[in-house]
C-alpha cells in the first residue's frame, strides 16, 4: 500500500516536469515551425508579438497604439492591457542574451504557453489536494492536459492574453476553495482585480465568482465575514495597484466601457466596499435560525448589490449598453457575428454539427457525474456544492456564447477527480481478486472524462462542417475557376501564418496593404508593411472598408483603395476562397479567385504563392 501510495502521489515539481515533457512531446511538431518561421496561432498571437516588440524597441508603457495599422499617418488605438506584455518581453530579453532578437522572440512564444499551462496544471492538483484525500495526483495534470480548452489555449505559439485569463481563473478557484486560511481571501481578491484589468472577456466569470462569494457568505459558510473582509480588501488595493500601473496620471480618470478604464476601477472599488459592509453587518445579520439568517443576509448582499449597480450606472450611464455598445449595427451584423467564439452554442451547432458531443454532449456528461459526485454524502461538501453552481452557471453561459466553454471545462476537474476515486473504490471491491480486469473496467471508466474523448467522437460520428458551410463553397469556387487559364490553384483551405508566407510581398517597397482579416495581422508581424484594418472593434471603421472592399464592385473598390491610399491587396488563397459564398461572383474577390483582374490591378506574386499579391495603380 505504502508503495501505491507515492506511485498514486508525485510532488508537484515531477509533475511540473511532466507536464513539460509531454507539451515538448505534444508540441514538436509545432516547435520547428514558431521557431524558425514565426508561425503563430492567429491574429491575437500576432498583434500580441508586435506590440511587446514595440514596447522592447522603445514605444511607452503606456502608449498603447499600433500605429502600422491603418493608412499613412494614422493608428490603431488598442485597449489591450500591458501588463502581459512583461513576461513576454523578459524572456524576449533573457533569450536576446544568447540569440538575435526574432529567435529571441519565437522562443519566447514557445516557452510562455508551456510556462502558462505548467501553471494551470499545478493550480488545478492544489485545488483538488484542498478538495479531496487520497487520491491518485496524476488525474487532474492527464484532465488539464488532454482539455480540448488546453490544447486550444495553450499551444506551441499561443500568446494572447486568453491562456493567461484561464490561468487566472484557476487561481481564483484555488482561492475559494482555500477561504478558511487567510491567503485564500487574498488570493481571490487579487486574481479577481488582475483578469478584469487584463481583459474584459472574463466579466462573465468575475460576476458569478463575486456572486457565489456573496452566496457563500449568507449560507454562513464565512459566518462572521472575515473573509468578505479580506476579499474586499484585497479587491480594492489590487485593482488600484493595478490601474495605477495601466495608466499615466493623465488617463487615470478617462472612461471607456469597452475595456479597464475607470468605470471598471469604480466597480471593483464598490464591490469591495459593499464586501467590507456586509462584514460589518454580519453581528447583526447573523442571529436568529439559520432560515431567518440566510434570509436577512441574502436581502442585504441583495439590496448592497442593486445600490451598487444603480450608483455605477448613475455615474457612467454610457456603460448601460455594455462593452459593444458603442460598435455600430453594421459592424456588428457584417463583421462580429461572424466571429466564431463570440457565436451561440445554437448557432454553433447548426454550422458545425460535431459539437453535438464535443461541446453539449460533454457539458451534459460532466453536470451528470457532478451530480452523482454530490449524490456520495461522503463527498457532498460546501466547496465541491459551490463549485457545481459555478459549473451550472457556465454550462448556461455556454449556451450564449460557446467560448465560456474554455473556461467552464476546468470546473470539472475536481468533479471527474472524486468521480474517478469513487469508481476505482467500488472496483476494488467488486474485483478485489481480478486485478486485470479491475485496471480494464478503470481505464474505460476515465475515458469519458477526458474532453478530448467528445471533441474526437463528436468528429467521428458528424461531419466537420455542415453542408452549407462546405459543399456550396466548394462548388462556387470550382465554377468561378472553370476555363480560366489564371484560376487559383486548387487547394484545401489554408491559413497564411508563416514568414515564408509573405517573403515576397516584403520585398515589395513599403506600403499600405489590404488584406483579409484572419491574417492582416500576420501581413503587420512578417513585414514592414503599414495594414489597413485588424480585427478589433475599436478598428470597426477600416473592417467595414475592408469588408466594403472585397464584396464590392470593382469600381466602388477603386474608389475606396483611393481614399485610403492602399498600395498592394494581399489574400490568404484559403481564406479568399472561403469567402466566395458570401461575397458574390461579381465582387473584386471573385474576379480575384477566377483571374479576371480589373486594369488597375496587377497581381505581382509568383505562381502558386500562398499568399496572392496585386499591386494598384492609382
Amino acid at each position: 500500500m505504502r508503495a501505491r501510495s507515492q506511485l498514486q502521489n508525485p510532488s508537484l515539481l515531477l509533475i511540473a516536469c511532466l507536464a513539460i515533457a509531454f507539451q515538448l512531446f505534444w508540441g514538436q511538431g509545432r516547435i520547428p515551425s514558431v521557431l524558425w518561421h514565426g508561425e503563430l496561432y492567429g491574429p491575437d498571437d500576432f498583434l500580441r508579438m508586435e506590440q511587446v516588440k514595440s514596447w522592447l524597441g522603445g514605444q511607452g508603457w503606456f502608449d498603447l497604439a499600433a500605429y502600422r495599422i491603418g493608412p499613412a499617418g494614422s493608428s490603431a488605438d488598442m485597449h489591450w492591457s500591458r501588463l502581459v506584455d512583461v513576461p513576454l518581453g523578459l524572456l524576449i530579453l533573457l533569450f536576446g542574451t544568447v540569440t538575435d532578437f526574432d529567435t529571441a522572440a519565437n522562443l519566447a512564444a514557445i516557452v510562455w504557453p508551456i510556462v502558462l499551462l505548467t501553471a494551470t496544471i499545478v493550480t488545478w492538483t492544489l485545488v483538488c489536494d484542498r478538495l479531496l484525500d487520497g487520491y491518485n495526483r496524476y488525474l487532474p495534470t492527464l484532465l488539464v492536459l488532454l482539455s480540448v480548452s488546453s490544447i486550444n489555449q495553450f499551444g506551441i505559439g499561443r500568446i494572447d492574453h486568453h491562456n493567461v485569463q484561464i490561468l487566472l481563473f484557476s487561481v481564483m478557484v484555488l482561492g475559494f476553495v482555500s477561504r478558511e486560511t487567510w491567503w485564500g481571501d487574498l488570493l481571490l481578491g487579487g486574481a479577481l482585480a488582475l483578469t478584469v484589468t487584463i481583459g474584459l472577456d472574463t466579466l462573465p466569470i468575475v460576476l458569478v465568482m463575486m456572486t457565489i462569494t456573496g452566496v457563500e457568505w449568507a449560507a454562513g459558510l464565512d459566518r462572521d465575514g472575515r473573509g468578505m473582509l479580506r476579499t474586499g480588501l484585497s479587491l480594492m488595493v489590487a485593482s488600484t495597484a493595478f490601474y495605477a500601473l495601466s495608466f499615466p496620471p493623465g488617463g487615470y480618470f478617462q472612461t471607456h466601457c469597452d475595456a479597464n478604464s475607470l468605470f471598471y476601477l469604480a466597480a471593483l472599488l464598490l464591490v469591495g466596499t459593499a464586501y467590507i459592509v456586509l462584514y460589518l453587518l454580519s453581528p447583526v445579520l447573523d442571529t436568529g435560525s439559520p432560515a431567518s439568517r440566510l434570509i436577512r443576509k441574502g436581502f442585504a448582499g441583495a439590496c448592497l448589490a442593486v445600490l451598487a449597480a444603480l450608483l455605477l450606472f448613475a455615474l457612467f450611464p454610457d456603460c448601460l449598453a455594455g462593452p459593444y455598445g458603442n460598435v455600430s449595427e453594421a459592424a456588428r451584423t457584417r463583421w462580429l457575428e461572424q466571429v466564431s467564439e463570440a457565436k451561440s452554442l445554437a448557432h454553433v451547432l447548426a454550422e458545425y454539427p460535431f459539437h453535438w458531443l464535443a461541446t453539449a454532449g460533454y457539458l451534459l456528461a460532466m453536470l451528470a457525474i457532478g451530480l452523482i459526485v454530490l449524490a456520495n454524502p461522503q463527498y457532498r461538501t460546501a466547496k465541491l456544492l459551490t463549485l457545481y453552481a459555478v459549473l451550472v452557471a457556465f454550462s448556461l453561459g455556454t449556451l450564449y456564447q460557446v467560448r465560456v466553454i474554455r473556461t467552464a471545462a476546468y470546473v470539472t476537474i475536481p468533479f471527474c477527480v472524486v468521480f474517478a476515486k469513487m469508481t476505482a473504490d467500488w472496483l476494488r471491491v467488486r474485483y478485489a481478486n481480478e486485478t486485470l480486469l479491475r485496471n480494464g473496467f478503470a481505464f474505460f471508466a476515465m475515458v469519458p472524462l477526458v474532453g478530448m474523448f467528445w471533441h474526437v467522437a463528436g468528429v467521428l460520428l458528424f461531419p466537420l462542417e455542415s453542408d452549407a458551410s462546405s459543399g456550396e463553397p466548394a462548388q462556387k469556387v470550382e465554377a468561378l475557376s472553370e476555363g480560366k487559364e489564371n484560376r487559383l490553384p486548387r487547394r484545401e483551405p489554408d491559413h497564411c501564418l508563416m514568414n515564408v508566407d509573405y517573403a515576397f510581398l516584403d520585398t515589395l517597397d513599403k506600403g499600405l496593404v489590404l488584406a483579409d482579416l484572419s491574417n492582416s495581422m500576420a501581413v503587420l508581424a512578417h513585414t514592414r508593411h503599414r495594414v489597413l484594418a485588424g480585427p478589433y472593434h475599436r478598428n470597426e471603421k477600416l473592417i467595414l472598408a475592408t469588408l466594403d472592399f472585397l464584396e464590392t464592385d470593382t469600381q466602388t473598390a477603386r474608389q475606396i483603395a483611393g481614399k485610403y491610399g492602399i498600395d498592394y491587396v494581399a489574400f490568404c488563397t484559403g481564406n479568399v476562397a472561403g469567402d466566395i459564398s458570401r461575397f458574390g461572383e461579381a465582387s473584386v474577390s471573385a474576379r480575384i479567385i477566377r483571374g479576371d483582374l480589373p486594369s488597375w490591378m496587377q497581381e505581382v506574386s509568383p505562381s502558386g504563392a500562398r499568399v496572392r499579391v496585386l499591386v494598384i495603380s492609382r
